[in-house]
């Protein structure tokens, strides 16, 4: 193989290369193809532009896939590989008769050259802005794909006729019924039936919405940013406006069949043989509709709240919110493909440079954000001394896991309430270094055991009284303490307790967060969630009866009791899946009494903090040989939660590292 040739950027202003793919009947001679005919080999040539006076092109989004068996690609004369993805891409893309204009980031960017990577990358939203149009490739099709890029069409095309698209957008995923209505009240009757097909071709649904495409960082920005978009599966070509439509109509529809078959299966105890849903797989899998409404945020009204690089890391990498992990074949890009939708990128001062280690890279943005915005990215930390990183920078290589509750109800204040500036930032020639400012609330003096869910059993009866039994333990405990924070003294329990010993019982559990019936609105708890603890509790006294305390079960008692289950689910399923959130956390008190539940890596010794500034307490731990801590990560101590805590003590300055 020779090695190919790029021509290079030879003036003063921002210049990109665009590529000329040949159209499949050209004809091309090499001394290195043997002098063979190449009609059937991929072929073109790169010519540099300056960026502003570059013809029409356009700019293709896909994956790039494995670095094994490459594929043979004639480019200006000389042979060289591109991976397997990008072939069969320009295979599909590459017209008969008409050479092309494309930009593609594989040969458009001399890969081997870092600092042209660099230059090149910090104007990936401009060059993806100025495409004509942007090429979405989710790869080959089949003939159940094929199936369902005709039925989008179909289906887009009719709700967009009938001027349906508010009706699609403006509900919630989870929202079918309202469409339902609307459709129903249409004199066409074509749209309702056209959505029962897809419940027969879900197979085939899961299969595009499983599409690497979807999953990986590069891919949103590009897509984000383009003013035109038009999907492509195999040789089916679908515009944005059909192809998003039809989308999240199917997924509407998927959640509402869903629901109906969870409940069909509670009455009838039964599965039907056609749903096939998977946990966290194709049909609900949310970062896909999140790329549409990121997108539309963006280009219809530049919400800037919604696209600041905190916000973005926040829920980007977050794995329970968006189904599943966003990757990046370079970590560093996890960073980079944000700067593009980043409003705040330009103040934050964030240049692409891919000299700099990953470490380093997570560290300046982690702490530029921290000092410009808030402590919100504290809460996506977990305690993971092999991961290079400082205490208080989430490792965005690897998928984020937080307890769900405390990061969505932006009504917790613990200590931001009133607070306009925070003070937080990396120290003066020590950027490994963050300050804050904080007020302890307690040291650890015992804990309970960390709750871990089984994707076999996830219905871990056990798992779950032991957690709020500890919790009522510790409660107990904190009740008698001569000196009790929530004002209790030895006498007040006995009996039905106290006021605030009813409350934390079936607050601490959910960590004081509520859903409505939908399963996914989340606010404080209420009476309600009392009323679904007092049933769950006395789910678990007929529990005990049928089982024995300890004993294992047979299975024709563990049916007996799942049809207990089943027939108080509305009773308590709602308050039993949010303290199933909780996997990986556990209780804990302090010594001076407070209750609450936090990471299973904390330990007795370990202080609960409140930042000046954060909505939740954090756990810190003394760094080894210096005056220095380690955030553990975040927590919910019961009574602190609203400012209570903040101005009983004094500040103090910590150092995390």
């Amino acid at each position: 193989m020779s090695e190919h040739k790029i021509p290079p950027f030879n003036g003063p202003e921002f210049q990109i290369r665009l590529l000329r793919l040949s159209p499949k009947n050209a004809v091309s001679f090499n001394a290195t193809l043997t002098g063979k005919r190449t009609r059937l080999l991929l072929q073109g040539s790169l010519e540099v532009f300056d960026f502003d006076s570059a013809p029409p092109f356009i700019g293709l989004s896909y994956v790039w896939g494995s670095q094994e068996n490459k594929q043979p690609f004639l480019l200006n004369g000389d042979e060289t590989h591109i991976t397997k993805n990008l072939a069969i891409a320009l295979e599909h893309l590459r017209d008969v008769h008409q050479e092309i204009t494309l930009w593609v980031d594989a040969l458009c960017i001399d890969q081997r050259n870092d600092q042209e990577k660099s230059d090149q990358v910090s104007r990936m939203r401009d060059i993806y802005k100025r495409a004509e149009s942007v090429r979405v490739w989710l790869g080959p099709s089949s003939y159940g794909v094929d199936l369902v890029m005709d039925r989008f069409e179909k289906l887009g095309r009719g709700i967009l006729n009938m001027g349906m698209q508010e009706a699609v957008f403006s509900s919630p995923l989870w929202d079918f019924n309202t469409l339902k209505q609307v459709l129903a009240d249409k004199p066409q009757d074509s749209i309702l039936p056209l959505l029962d097909i897809f419940w027969k071709l879900q197979g085939a649904f899961t299969d595009l919405t499983l599409r690497e495409w979807w999953s990986r960082i590069w891919t949103l920005q590009e897509f984000v940013v383009a003013k035109d978009v038009v999907f492509q599966c195999g040789k089916k070509l679908q515009n944005l406006d059909v192809f998003e439509i039809a989308v999240v109509s199917v997924m509407k529809f998927f959640f509402f069949m869903k629901l109906s078959v969870f409940q069909t299966w509670r009455e009838k105890r039964m599965q039907p043989d056609n749903y096939s849903y998977e946990r966290g797989r194709g049909l609900m899998r949310v970062q896909i509709t999140e790329r549409f409404t990121i997108r539309r945020g963006y280009v219809d009204t530049q919400d800037h709240s919604r696209h600041s690089m905190g916000y973005l890391l926040e829920t980007l990498y977050v794995t329970w919110i968006n189904g599943g992990e966003l990757k990046a074949t370079d970590p560093r890009d996890k960073i980079y493909a944000l700067l593009g939708l980043a409003w705040d990128s330009d103040s934050l001062g964030i240049i692409p440079d891919y000299k700099k280690s990953i470490q380093d890279i997570y560290t300046e943005v982690v702490g530029k954000v921290i000092a410009k915005h808030d402590l919100s990215l504290l809460l996506n930390c977990k305690y993971n001394p092999s991961s290079g990183l400082p205490s208080w920078v989430p490792d965005f290589r690897q998928g984020l896991a937080m307890s769900a509750r405390l990061t969505l109800d932006d009504e917790f204040c613990a200590g931001s309430a009133g607070i306009v500036a925070n003070g937080a930032q990396p120290l003066d020639g020590s950027p490994n270094i963050l300050g804050v400012k904080g007020s302890r609330i307690g040291r650890v003096l015992d804990t309970g055991t960390s709750l871990m869910i089984s994707e076999q059993d996830s219905l871990d009866f056990s798992g779950i009284r032991r957690f709020i039994s500890e919790i009522e333990g510790f409660l107990l405990q904190s009740a008698s303490m001569d000196i009790c924070p929530y004002g209790a003294t030895n006498g007040d329990y006995e009996g039905h307790g106290p006021t605030w010993l009813q409350e934390a019982r079936y607050r601490i559990p959910v960590a004081d967060a509520q859903t409505n019936a939908d399963f996914h609105s989340v606010g404080r708890a209420t009476a309600s969630s009392k009323a679904k603890f007092d049933s769950l509790m006395e789910f678990y006294r007929l529990y005990d009866e049928m089982a024995g305390q300890g004993q294992s079960l047979s299975p024709a008692l563990k049916a007996s009791i799942m049809k207990v289950w089943e027939l108080g689910f509305n009773k308590w399923g709602h308050y039993f899946g949010i303290v199933q959130d909780n996997h990986g956390r556990k209780p804990f008190i302090t010594t001076n009494g407070y209750v609450g539940v936090g990471p299973e890596e904390m330990e007795v010794g370990d202080d609960i903090f409140i930042f000046l500034g954060a909505t939740v307490p954090y756990v810190l731990r003394a760094a080894q040989g210096s005056s220095r801590s380690i955030l553990i990560g975040n927590a919910y101590a019961h009574g602190v939660m609203d400012g209570e805590f903040m101005g009983k003590r004094p500040l103090i300055d910590l150092h995390l590292e």
